[in-house]
Protein backbone atom coordinates (compact mmCIF):
# COMPACT_ATOMS: atom_id res chain seq x y z
CA UNK A 1 0.00 0.00 0.00
CA UNK A 2 1.57 3.63 0.05
CA UNK A 3 1.54 7.05 1.98
CA UNK A 4 0.51 9.11 -0.81
CA UNK A 5 -3.05 7.13 -1.27
CA UNK A 6 -4.85 4.79 1.46
CA UNK A 7 -3.71 6.62 4.37
CA UNK A 8 -3.96 10.29 3.03
CA UNK A 9 -7.74 9.38 3.11
CA UNK A 10 -7.96 11.11 -0.25
CA UNK A 11 -8.11 8.04 -2.65
CA UNK A 12 -11.60 9.21 -4.30
CA UNK A 13 -9.12 11.42 -6.72
CA UNK A 14 -7.65 10.20 -9.96
CA UNK A 15 -5.73 13.39 -9.85
CA UNK A 16 -1.76 13.83 -9.81
CA UNK A 17 -0.98 15.84 -7.13
CA UNK A 18 2.00 17.28 -8.16
CA UNK A 19 4.44 20.32 -6.76
CA UNK A 20 7.39 20.32 -9.36
CA UNK A 21 7.94 24.48 -9.00
CA UNK A 22 6.47 26.73 -5.90
CA UNK A 23 3.70 27.58 -8.07
CA UNK A 24 2.24 24.29 -8.70
CA UNK A 25 2.34 24.16 -4.91
CA UNK A 26 0.55 27.03 -4.77
CA UNK A 27 -2.75 25.80 -6.93
CA UNK A 28 -2.32 22.41 -5.11
CA UNK A 29 -2.91 24.12 -1.87
CA UNK A 30 -5.71 25.93 -3.15
CA UNK A 31 -7.51 22.94 -5.04
CA UNK A 32 -7.02 21.24 -1.67
CA UNK A 33 -9.26 24.12 -0.01
CA UNK A 34 -12.52 23.66 -2.20
CA UNK A 35 -12.18 19.85 -0.43
CA UNK A 36 -11.89 20.67 3.02
CA UNK A 37 -11.43 18.67 5.62
CA UNK A 38 -14.09 16.56 7.07
CA UNK A 39 -15.48 17.73 10.76
CA UNK A 40 -14.38 14.99 12.41
CA UNK A 41 -11.35 13.69 10.98
CA UNK A 42 -10.93 9.66 11.22
CA UNK A 43 -7.27 10.37 11.18
CA UNK A 44 -4.43 10.17 13.91
CA UNK A 45 -0.89 11.00 13.36
CA UNK A 46 1.93 10.92 16.07
CA UNK A 47 2.83 14.08 17.89
CA UNK A 48 6.67 14.55 18.29
CA UNK A 49 7.58 16.31 21.72
CA UNK A 50 8.49 20.35 21.16
CA UNK A 51 12.09 19.45 22.58
CA UNK A 52 12.94 16.90 19.86
CA UNK A 53 13.96 18.20 16.62
CA UNK A 54 14.79 14.92 14.79
CA UNK A 55 13.56 10.81 14.59
CA UNK A 56 15.89 8.32 13.61
CA UNK A 57 14.80 5.02 12.03
CA UNK A 58 17.93 3.13 11.40
CA UNK A 59 17.49 -0.02 9.42
CA UNK A 60 20.25 -2.50 9.71
CA UNK A 61 20.53 -5.51 7.33
CA UNK A 62 22.03 -9.09 6.96
CA UNK A 63 21.93 -10.97 3.76
CA UNK A 64 22.84 -14.59 2.67
CA UNK A 65 22.45 -17.30 0.20
CA UNK A 66 21.69 -20.09 3.19
CA UNK A 67 19.58 -18.58 6.21
CA UNK A 68 20.46 -17.91 9.54
CA UNK A 69 24.30 -17.76 7.83
CA UNK A 70 24.60 -13.86 9.41
CA UNK A 71 22.81 -14.75 12.53
CA UNK A 72 25.87 -14.32 14.43
CA UNK A 73 26.27 -10.74 12.98
CA UNK A 74 22.66 -9.70 14.38
CA UNK A 75 23.06 -11.54 17.37
CA UNK A 76 25.82 -9.09 18.04
CA UNK A 77 23.60 -6.02 17.52
CA UNK A 78 21.01 -6.79 19.02
CA UNK A 79 23.25 -6.92 22.60
CA UNK A 80 24.81 -3.84 21.49
CA UNK A 81 21.13 -2.55 21.10
CA UNK A 82 20.73 -3.59 24.46
CA UNK A 83 23.40 -1.44 25.88
CA UNK A 84 22.95 1.89 26.90
CA UNK A 85 21.76 4.58 25.11
CA UNK A 86 20.13 2.02 22.87
CA UNK A 87 16.81 2.32 20.68
CA UNK A 88 13.87 2.98 22.10
CA UNK A 89 12.47 0.24 20.01
CA UNK A 90 13.82 -2.46 17.92
CA UNK A 91 12.09 -4.55 15.75
CA UNK A 92 12.44 -7.71 13.31
CA UNK A 93 11.69 -8.72 10.50
CA UNK A 94 13.25 -11.33 6.94
CA UNK A 95 12.55 -11.36 3.60
CA UNK A 96 14.19 -12.88 0.39
CA UNK A 97 15.07 -10.21 -2.18
CA UNK A 98 15.16 -10.70 -6.15
CA UNK A 99 18.31 -12.36 -6.17
CA UNK A 100 16.88 -14.96 -4.06
CA UNK A 101 19.56 -13.85 -0.86
CA UNK A 102 17.60 -14.18 3.15
CA UNK A 103 17.83 -11.21 4.22
CA UNK A 104 17.54 -10.37 7.67
CA UNK A 105 16.71 -6.57 9.16
CA UNK A 106 16.55 -5.22 12.66
CA UNK A 107 14.72 -1.69 12.68
CA UNK A 108 15.15 0.39 15.27
CA UNK A 109 14.63 4.06 16.69
CA UNK A 110 15.57 6.24 18.46
CA UNK A 111 13.18 9.86 19.41
CA UNK A 112 16.12 12.89 19.27
CA UNK A 113 19.37 12.64 17.32
CA UNK A 114 21.51 13.32 20.35
CA UNK A 115 20.52 10.55 22.14
CA UNK A 116 21.31 8.16 18.82
CA UNK A 117 25.02 9.80 18.41
CA UNK A 118 25.32 8.67 22.17
CA UNK A 119 24.46 5.04 20.94
CA UNK A 120 26.32 5.22 17.27
CA UNK A 121 29.73 6.99 19.05
CA UNK A 122 30.47 4.29 21.74
CA UNK A 123 33.66 2.11 21.30
CA UNK A 124 31.79 -1.32 21.18
CA UNK A 125 29.58 0.53 18.53
CA UNK A 126 32.13 1.49 16.24
CA UNK A 127 34.05 -1.45 16.72
CA UNK A 128 31.36 -3.90 15.67
CA UNK A 129 30.72 -2.03 12.11
CA UNK A 130 34.03 -1.57 11.57
CA UNK A 131 34.38 -5.12 12.34
CA UNK A 132 32.06 -6.68 9.87
CA UNK A 133 33.96 -8.91 7.13
CA UNK A 134 33.84 -7.83 3.52
CA UNK A 135 34.80 -11.21 2.21
CA UNK A 136 34.48 -11.47 -1.71
CA UNK A 137 34.69 -15.01 -1.02
CA UNK A 138 31.89 -15.16 1.03
CA UNK A 139 27.58 -14.09 0.26
CA UNK A 140 27.13 -12.44 3.33
CA UNK A 141 26.66 -8.60 3.01
CA UNK A 142 25.41 -6.17 5.65
CA UNK A 143 24.01 -3.02 5.00
CA UNK A 144 23.13 0.19 6.82
CA UNK A 145 20.64 2.68 5.66
CA UNK A 146 19.72 5.38 8.84
CA UNK A 147 17.59 8.22 8.59
CA UNK A 148 17.47 11.38 10.62
CA UNK A 149 14.90 13.36 9.86
CA UNK A 150 13.50 16.28 11.58
CA UNK A 151 10.25 16.08 12.86
CA UNK A 152 8.75 18.84 9.61
CA UNK A 153 9.60 16.18 7.14
CA UNK A 154 8.38 12.89 9.17
CA UNK A 155 4.99 11.77 9.83
CA UNK A 156 3.04 8.38 10.82
CA UNK A 157 0.15 8.23 10.70
CA UNK A 158 -3.32 5.82 10.61
CA UNK A 159 -7.04 5.60 10.70
CA UNK A 160 -7.73 4.00 14.63
CA UNK A 161 -6.44 4.22 17.87
CA UNK A 162 -4.00 1.40 17.69
CA UNK A 163 -0.25 1.59 17.89
CA UNK A 164 2.62 0.17 15.93
CA UNK A 165 6.72 1.10 15.19
CA UNK A 166 7.17 4.70 16.37
CA UNK A 167 3.22 5.08 17.58
CA UNK A 168 4.40 2.65 20.48
CA UNK A 169 6.65 5.49 22.12
CA UNK A 170 4.63 8.57 20.84
CA UNK A 171 1.24 10.01 21.65
CA UNK A 172 -1.54 9.15 18.82
CA UNK A 173 -3.28 12.84 17.57
CA UNK A 174 -6.51 13.52 15.86
CA UNK A 175 -5.21 15.30 12.56
CA UNK A 176 -7.36 17.62 9.81
CA UNK A 177 -4.98 16.05 7.27
CA UNK A 178 -6.97 13.34 5.86
CA UNK A 179 -10.22 12.81 3.66
CA UNK A 180 -9.12 15.47 0.92
CA UNK A 181 -7.09 15.94 -1.95
CA UNK A 182 -3.67 16.92 -0.99
CA UNK A 183 -3.55 15.82 2.67
CA UNK A 184 -0.80 13.16 2.74
CA UNK A 185 1.49 16.09 2.02
CA UNK A 186 -0.04 18.58 4.20
CA UNK A 187 0.77 15.72 7.25
CA UNK A 188 4.60 17.17 6.61
CA UNK A 189 4.89 20.68 8.32
CA UNK A 190 7.71 21.20 6.36
CA UNK A 191 5.09 21.32 3.28
CA UNK A 192 4.07 24.89 4.00
CA UNK A 193 7.35 26.12 2.53
CA UNK A 194 9.18 23.34 0.80
CA UNK A 195 8.21 21.61 -2.23
CA UNK A 196 10.19 18.41 -1.82
CA UNK A 197 11.27 18.76 -5.36
CA UNK A 198 13.52 16.34 -6.35
CA UNK A 199 16.69 17.45 -9.10
CA UNK A 200 15.92 14.02 -11.13
CA UNK A 201 13.01 14.45 -13.59
CA UNK A 202 13.23 10.77 -13.58
CA UNK A 203 14.75 7.57 -11.85
CA UNK A 204 18.08 7.32 -12.93
CA UNK A 205 19.20 4.45 -14.60
CA UNK A 206 20.22 1.89 -12.81
CA UNK A 207 24.04 0.52 -12.76
CA UNK A 208 25.89 -2.80 -11.03
CA UNK A 209 28.65 -1.73 -9.57
CA UNK A 210 31.48 -4.69 -8.39
CA UNK A 211 30.89 -3.94 -4.54
CA UNK A 212 31.82 -7.48 -3.70
CA UNK A 213 35.01 -7.20 -0.92
CA UNK A 214 33.93 -3.14 -0.89
CA UNK A 215 32.25 -0.69 1.99
CA UNK A 216 30.60 1.37 -0.12
CA UNK A 217 28.62 4.39 0.70
CA UNK A 218 25.71 6.33 -1.28
CA UNK A 219 25.06 9.82 -1.24
CA UNK A 220 21.48 11.01 -2.23
CA UNK A 221 19.95 13.71 -3.69
CA UNK A 222 17.69 16.16 -1.82
CA UNK A 223 14.32 15.05 -1.08
CA UNK A 224 14.57 11.22 -1.41
CA UNK A 225 11.14 9.61 -0.08
CA UNK A 226 11.47 6.79 2.26
CA UNK A 227 7.87 5.06 3.67
CA UNK A 228 7.56 2.11 5.94
CA UNK A 229 4.03 1.00 5.10
CA UNK A 230 2.67 -1.72 7.51
CA UNK A 231 -0.23 -3.92 8.21
CA UNK A 232 -1.39 -5.89 11.39
CA UNK A 233 -4.28 -8.50 11.63
CA UNK A 234 -3.72 -9.96 14.76
CA UNK A 235 -6.75 -8.82 15.75
CA UNK A 236 -9.30 -9.55 12.84
CA UNK A 237 -11.30 -12.83 13.49
CA UNK A 238 -10.68 -15.70 11.28
CA UNK A 239 -13.35 -14.53 8.61
CA UNK A 240 -11.81 -11.36 8.17
CA UNK A 241 -8.22 -12.99 7.75
CA UNK A 242 -9.07 -15.13 5.02
CA UNK A 243 -10.54 -12.54 3.29
CA UNK A 244 -7.53 -10.17 3.83
CA UNK A 245 -5.63 -13.36 2.33
CA UNK A 246 -7.70 -13.89 -0.61
CA UNK A 247 -8.57 -10.07 -1.50
CA UNK A 248 -5.39 -7.92 0.01
CA UNK A 249 -2.30 -10.27 -0.09
CA UNK A 250 -2.35 -10.48 -4.18
CA UNK A 251 -3.19 -7.43 -4.78
CA UNK A 252 -0.66 -5.93 -2.25
CA UNK A 253 1.75 -8.15 -3.80
CA UNK A 254 0.85 -7.00 -7.49
CA UNK A 255 1.81 -3.61 -6.10
CA UNK A 256 4.99 -4.29 -4.25
CA UNK A 257 6.06 -6.43 -7.76
CA UNK A 258 5.66 -3.20 -9.62
CA UNK A 259 7.38 -0.99 -7.63
CA UNK A 260 10.23 -3.28 -7.46
CA UNK A 261 10.27 -4.07 -11.09
CA UNK A 262 8.97 -0.86 -12.84
CA UNK A 263 11.36 2.20 -11.22
CA UNK A 264 10.95 4.74 -14.64
CA UNK A 265 6.75 4.33 -14.33
CA UNK A 266 6.59 4.57 -10.22
CA UNK A 267 9.84 5.95 -9.16
CA UNK A 268 10.90 3.63 -7.09
CA UNK A 269 14.36 2.84 -5.63
CA UNK A 270 14.23 -0.26 -3.72
CA UNK A 271 11.54 -2.09 -2.49
CA UNK A 272 11.21 -4.90 0.29
CA UNK A 273 8.47 -6.22 1.64
CA UNK A 274 9.29 -8.16 5.13
CA UNK A 275 7.33 -10.59 7.00
CA UNK A 276 8.03 -9.20 10.81
CA UNK A 277 9.39 -11.73 13.75
CA UNK A 278 9.21 -12.09 17.42
CA UNK A 279 12.52 -10.15 18.73
CA UNK A 280 13.99 -12.74 20.17
CA UNK A 281 12.47 -16.06 18.19
CA UNK A 282 12.35 -15.22 15.03
CA UNK A 283 9.21 -16.62 14.80
CA UNK A 284 7.04 -15.02 12.25
CA UNK A 285 4.11 -12.66 13.76
CA UNK A 286 0.84 -11.29 12.35
CA UNK A 287 2.36 -8.38 10.86
CA UNK A 288 4.41 -7.17 7.91
CA UNK A 289 6.17 -4.33 6.76
CA UNK A 290 6.79 -2.85 3.15
CA UNK A 291 10.22 -0.72 3.42
CA UNK A 292 10.76 1.70 -0.15
CA UNK A 293 13.29 4.58 -1.16
CA UNK A 294 11.48 6.70 -3.88
CA UNK A 295 12.90 9.22 -6.14
CA UNK A 296 10.75 11.97 -4.56
CA UNK A 297 7.39 12.24 -3.04
CA UNK A 298 5.54 13.61 -6.08
CA UNK A 299 6.57 10.70 -8.30
CA UNK A 300 4.75 8.13 -5.95
CA UNK A 301 1.77 10.30 -5.50
CA UNK A 302 1.71 10.42 -9.27
CA UNK A 303 1.88 6.47 -9.39
CA UNK A 304 -0.61 5.56 -6.54
CA UNK A 305 -2.93 7.50 -8.63
CA UNK A 306 -2.45 6.25 -12.25
CA UNK A 307 -1.11 3.04 -12.13
CA UNK A 308 -3.45 -0.17 -12.87
CA UNK A 309 -2.19 -2.14 -9.91
CA UNK A 310 -2.36 0.04 -7.20
CA UNK A 311 -5.85 0.94 -8.45
CA UNK A 312 -6.74 -2.56 -8.29
CA UNK A 313 -5.54 -2.17 -4.49
CA UNK A 314 -7.06 0.75 -3.93
CA UNK A 315 -10.69 -0.90 -5.35
CA UNK A 316 -10.11 -4.55 -3.35
CA UNK A 317 -9.50 -2.20 0.11
CA UNK A 318 -12.31 -0.05 -0.34
CA UNK A 319 -14.58 -3.59 -0.71
CA UNK A 320 -12.69 -5.68 2.13
CA UNK A 321 -13.17 -2.57 4.57
CA UNK A 322 -16.61 -1.63 4.17
CA UNK A 323 -17.17 -5.67 4.21
CA UNK A 324 -15.25 -5.85 7.95
CA UNK A 325 -17.47 -2.76 8.60
CA UNK A 326 -20.72 -4.44 7.86
CA UNK A 327 -19.72 -7.39 9.77
CA UNK A 328 -18.86 -5.45 12.93
CA UNK A 329 -21.90 -3.44 13.01
CA UNK A 330 -24.17 -6.04 12.14
CA UNK A 331 -22.91 -8.73 14.42
CA UNK A 332 -21.27 -6.66 17.19
CA UNK A 333 -18.08 -8.17 16.26
CA UNK A 334 -14.52 -6.28 17.19
CA UNK A 335 -12.24 -6.81 14.10
CA UNK A 336 -9.93 -5.03 12.30
CA UNK A 337 -6.83 -4.66 10.11
CA UNK A 338 -4.34 -2.07 11.36
CA UNK A 339 -3.02 -0.08 8.29
CA UNK A 340 -0.31 3.09 9.27
CA UNK A 341 2.15 4.23 7.28
CA UNK A 342 5.56 6.33 7.93
CA UNK A 343 6.84 8.52 5.34
CA UNK A 344 10.25 10.85 5.46
CA UNK A 345 11.17 12.99 3.20
CA UNK A 346 15.34 13.47 3.39
CA UNK A 347 17.68 15.72 2.55
CA UNK A 348 21.29 14.45 1.19
CA UNK A 349 22.67 14.71 4.52
CA UNK A 350 19.99 12.66 6.47
CA UNK A 351 20.64 9.38 4.91
CA UNK A 352 23.51 7.01 6.01
CA UNK A 353 23.43 4.48 3.36
CA UNK A 354 26.32 2.43 3.23
CA UNK A 355 26.80 -1.78 1.96
CA UNK A 356 29.26 -3.93 3.08
CA UNK A 357 30.34 -6.78 0.76
CA UNK A 358 26.73 -6.64 -0.34
CA UNK A 359 25.21 -7.89 -3.83
CA UNK A 360 25.12 -4.95 -6.48
CA UNK A 361 21.36 -5.34 -6.99
CA UNK A 362 21.46 -4.23 -2.77
CA UNK A 363 19.16 -1.20 -1.50
CA UNK A 364 20.34 1.84 -3.23
CA UNK A 365 23.39 0.32 -4.55
CA UNK A 366 22.48 0.92 -8.15
CA UNK A 367 21.62 4.20 -7.74
CA UNK A 368 23.70 7.91 -7.53
CA UNK A 369 27.28 8.61 -6.23
CA UNK A 370 29.02 5.66 -4.70
CA UNK A 371 32.62 6.21 -2.72
CA UNK A 372 34.33 3.24 -1.38
CA UNK A 373 34.84 4.28 2.57
CA UNK A 374 37.03 2.88 5.40
CA UNK A 375 35.49 0.93 8.04
CA UNK A 376 35.77 3.34 10.66
CA UNK A 377 34.43 5.54 8.88
CA UNK A 378 31.78 8.67 10.56
CA UNK A 379 27.81 8.47 10.15
CA UNK A 380 27.33 11.19 6.90
CA UNK A 381 25.28 13.60 9.15
CA UNK A 382 27.77 14.02 12.26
Amino acid sequence: MTDASRADGDNDSSEDVRASSKSELTQEKADAAVKAPPAESPGRMVEVPEDVSHVVFALYGFQARRPEAAKQYMDQLRRLFAETQGPNQVERAHYIDSDGYHCDVLMAYWIGREEFKKWSDTASVVMWWAGLPADPASDVGFWREVMCTPKERFQHSTFIDKKAAIALLLPLVRSPHFGYTGSGRDRYAASKYDDFETPYADVPDAVVRASKGKRIRISIPDNIYFTREGQNWDSAVEADRAMWRESMEPVIGQWVEALQHEPKTTGSLSMRPCREQDLESGAEIERQSQFGFVISRRHIEHAARTHPTHLSLLKSWRAFSNDVAERARSGGIDSWVHIWVEGHILKKDELDAQYVNCHPRTGLLPYFVATEVAPDVSLCFE
